[in-house]
């Protein structure tokens, strides 16, 4: 966006933060605007949770043997 020939960039909304981290449209938060802010920050996205439990499984469970 331009203002008297300069530009500037807006702050994404919650709803577009909590969009980026994978959250469903109709996901409710709960608290104050900067409360919903630091909950959607702090948040993990599903699919990286997942991949993240899947190879910390299988380290868990592999035998590695010294060569």
């Amino acid at each position: 966006m331009t203002a008297g020939g300069t530009a500037w960039h807006r702050m994404l909304t919650n709803r577009e933060c909590a969009r980026a981290q994978g959250f469903a449209d109709g996901h409710e938060f709960v608290g104050k605007t900067a409360e919903v802010k630091r909950q959607i920050g702090n948040a993990v996205p599903v699919g990286i949770a997942a991949w993240l439990g899947t190879r910390a499984a299988h380290a868990l469970t592999t035998t590695h043997l010294a060569a």
